[in-house]
């Protein structure tokens, strides 16, 4: 039942609000304040992405955010456990982003266009020609002021296990000097993965770990080296705690 009501929400909420998301974004894209476009299309959807936690069941503890500055631009990097990763760290950090993702999402109806319009980035990684010009767009973004999120994985791991990140879209970091912003995210693949795609409640715990400065790395290896090893070991001693 929650996994039909979740769908239908997203479904219903995405007609019902497109052509006006839409046409607020446009506007302000035209006349060039993309962060008003952003912040038109955030004020929509925060509201049925809290509609889509709620529904999941998902008890979610977040802390650490309050190391944050609003008014700085962030580069988030986080691992990556689930589909319901994306709502979670949009709905609980207080400071908005978008997302580096696959090529694929802009061929989705309706959820494709908004993405466009809100600054996320798709990324073809087996291209390499393609994977730099969508770096590029990425450091544009960063240096509008506007705050992205990428999981250096490259995709979802499913489950308690961390793959190895990528150092590709940490590029983004080195390039615009924005800081670095470490993720912990801890048991979202609950909420779905663990499940065969059905929807169940679950305990969530989102971690915000200090910001990392860029300029103390000689290059996006290095920089990526080390988000690793940070995020691995706080994930690795939450989930101890919770056993």
């Amino acid at each position: 039942m929650r996994t039909l009501k979740m769908y239908a929400t997203i479904s219903i909420n995405l007609i019902k609000c497109n052509k006006n998301l839409t046409k607020s974004a446009l506007k302000f894209h035209n006349r060039g304040n993309p962060l008003r476009a952003y912040q038109s299309i955030d004020d929509t959807v925060i509201f049925f992405m809290k509609k889509i936690i709620g529904i999941s069941g998902a008890r979610v503890k977040a802390t650490g955010f309050e190391v944050l500055d609003k008014n700085e631009t962030y580069l988030f990097v986080s691992n990556h456990q689930s589909n319901f990763d994306i709502p979670l760290l949009y709905t609980y950090s207080p400071i908005k982003m978008a997302f580096v993702a696959k090529q694929e999402m802009p061929k989705i109806p309706i959820m494709g266009k908004l993405m466009e319009l809100r600054g996320h980035i798709f990324m073809n990684r087996d291209n390499p020609k393609d994977a730099v010009k969508s770096i590029q767009k990425g450091i544009e973004v960063l240096k509008s002021g506007a705050s992205l999120a990428v999981f250096p994985e490259g995709s979802r791991s499913k489950g308690k296990a961390m793959g190895s990140f990528k150092p590709g879209a940490l590029r983004l970091a080195i390039k615009s000097g924005v800081k670095v912003v470490p993720i912990v995210i801890n048991g979202s693949f609950n909420l779905i993965e663990a499940n065969g795609g059905r929807v169940k409640p679950a305990n969530v715990e989102i971690r915000c770990l200090n910001p990392l400065d860029p300029k103390n790395y000689k290059d996006a290896v290095k920089l990526t080296e080390e988000l690793e090893i940070i995020i691995k070991n706080e994930l690795q001693q939450s989930q101890s705690i919770k056993e």
